[in-house]
C-alpha cells in the first residue's frame, strides 16, 4: 500500500484529500506543521508528498529544497493561486506537479495515482536501491551517499543489500547467516555481528543518516537515524 503524506493544508481540504486518497487504497498521514513533517520523513519513508505552499516558505521554497537534499519522493505542490512565478519557482525547487487552488480533489487523486504508478515502474526498471539518500547498485556492486562512494567488501555489500531490501523490518540473524553467508545450519558465529560493526563505521564515516539497529536476541534492522 502506497503511503502518502499531506502537509500544511487547511483542515477541510486535508480531510477531503485524505478521503479521496484512502478511497483509492492509499495510506494517508496528515501534518499541520513543517517540523512535524520533517521529523516523520526522517523516521519513515513515504511514497508521495502533497504539500501546501503555505508551509513551503516564501523564501524560494526552502522546505522543498531541504526535503530534496535527503529524499527522492515525488512532491505535489498545492498553490494559493495560479501564478507563473510560483510555478517556475516550485519546479526549480524540485516539485513534480503543481495544482493551483481551487482544484478538483478527484483530479489530484488521479494524478497522485499516475505518479505513484510511474514511480513503481521506474523503481522496478532501476537497478538501484535507494533509502534515506543511500543508493546501492547491485549491477555495479557499488554504494553511494550524496555522490560519495562507500567502499564495501563483497560480504558487506551483500549484507547491506539484504537489509536494504527489508528496510525498517527486523531481520533474523539466522536468516542473514543463511542468505548472506550460505550457512545451511544454525552455527555459533560472530560473522554477522562483526560485519554489521564494520558497516556501521563506514556508514557513519560517509555521514549517511542510516543505522543498523541490533534487535537483541533476534537480529538487526536497517533504519534512519533519529
Amino acid at each position: 500500500m502506497a503511503k502518502v503524506y499531506v502537509a500544511g493544508c487547511e483542515e477541510k481540504i486535508q480531510d477531503l484529500l485524505a478521503f479521496f486518497l484512502r478511497e483509492e487504497g492509499m495510506e494517508v498521514e496528515t501534518f499541520a506543521a513543517r517540523d512535524e513533517l520533517l521529523e516523520h520523513l526522517i523516521k519513515s519513508e513515504a511514497d508521495l508528498l502533497i504539500l501546501d505552499s503555505a508551509i513551503a516558505d516564501k523564501d524560494g521554497f526552502e522546505l522543498i529544497k531541504t526535503i530534496r537534499r535527503h529524499h527522492e519522493l515525488p512532491i505535489i505542490l498545492l498553490a494559493a493561486q495560479d501564478s507563473d512565478y510560483e510555478l517556475v519557482t516550485a519546479f526549480a525547487a524540485g516539485v513534480d506537479d503543481y495544482f493551483a487552488k481551487p482544484f478538483s480533489p478527484l483530479k489530484l487523486t488521479l494524478q497522485a495515482k499516475a505518479i505513484l504508478s510511474r514511480q513503481y515502474g521506474a523503481n522496478r526498471r532501476s537497478d538501484k536501491l535507494i533509502y534515506g539518500g543511500l543508493a546501492l547498485s547491485p549491477k555495479s556492486r557499488s554504494a553511494f551517499y550524496q555522490g560519495q562512494i562507500i567502499e564495501l567488501t563483497k560480504t558487506e555489500f551483500k549484507l547491506l543489500k539484504y537489509l536494504l531490501e527489508r528496510k525498517e523490518e527486523a531481520v533474523a540473524r539466522k536468516d542473514l547467516l543463511t542468505e548472506v553467508w550460505g550457512y545451511e545450519d544454525i552455527v555459533e558465529t560472530r560473522a554477522a555481528d562483526d560485519t554489521v560493526k564494520r558497516l556501521r563505521k563506514k556508514l557513519k564515516a560517509a555521514q549517511a543518516p542510516i543505522y543498523i539497529e541490533t534487535i537483541w536476541g533476534y537480529g538487526f534492522k536497517l533504519t534512519k537515524n533519529n
